[in-house]
């Protein structure tokens, strides 16, 4: 997970899992200080279900098998195969729309752990970066 040389240099782990992140940053190797975000990844799929007027079993489905938080990388054009996922297919779906919902969720989460650290006077001191681990860590 992390390396010695990050604990030593200073990094921040944040844990994300469904309803929320639990944070840690580490310096000198050892843990300076934690912090709790009530944000996880059931509220990227909440804000897909929300803004596409979908179920959030369905937003679900095609966060994790469409889902990228870096919607400049997907061609505008790009649609999402709804009847793959087993969803009716009553309208165009695209990619790209589901991305820039993820990616606004992301943009808030990295606002809010940067206001922590800033808030514990840590901001600017763990050079190695942060590292999300845990269940929803897996989006793009």
């Amino acid at each position: 997970m992390l390396s010695t040389a990050d604990r030593e240099i200073g990094v921040v782990l944040a844990d994300m899992g469904l309803t929320g992140t639990s944070g840690a940053v580490y310096r000198d190797g050892a843990p300076v200080h934690t912090f709790y975000l009530p944000v996880g990844g059931h509220h990227f799929t909440n804000d897909i279900a929300f803004t596409l007027g979908i179920s959030p079993e369905d937003a679900e489905r095609i966060k994790v098998n469409f889902g990228n938080a870096f919607p400049k990388s997907i061609p505008p054009d790009e649609r999402i195969d709804l009847e793959m996922l087993g969803l009716p297919e009553k309208r165009k779906l695209y990619r790209k729309q589901v991305c820039d919902i993820l990616k606004e969720r992301g943009v808030e989460y990295f606002r809010m752990v940067s206001y922590k650290l800033r808030e514990a006077g840590l901001l600017n001191k763990v050079p190695a970066g942060l590292v999300i681990t845990g269940g929803a860590s897996g989006l793009p």
